[in-house]
């Protein structure tokens, strides 16, 4: 298991079988982020990271992965709007 020393505290766990997860405590948004704005953590499958990856390569100002998953995500939400409620 590999500790990153850090002026946070952390902390280390197993998770998932062999692979190491690190988990930084305390850690806190920017100022000029605080406002509105909500840290989200988010544990997604290689293969899914991948497929993100590959689109925002295509696109023409190549945005950050944090950047790219929320265009998505918006993307993904205008389209449900569009196409109404979901029954159920």
């Amino acid at each position: 298991m590999m500790i990153i020393k850090h002026k946070m505290v952390i902390a280390a766990m197993r998770c998932y079988g062999n692979e190491d997860f690190i988990m930084i405590l305390g850690l806190r948004m920017p100022p000029k982020l605080a406002d509105g704005v909500r840290r989200v953590a988010l544990m997604a499958p290689i293969a899914l990271i991948a497929r993100i990856n590959a689109w925002r390569q295509r696109q023409a100002d190549v945005p950050n992965l944090s950047e790219a998953i929320r265009r998505l995500i918006e993307m993904a939400l205008d389209a449900a709007e569009k196409k109404g409620k979901p029954k159920g």
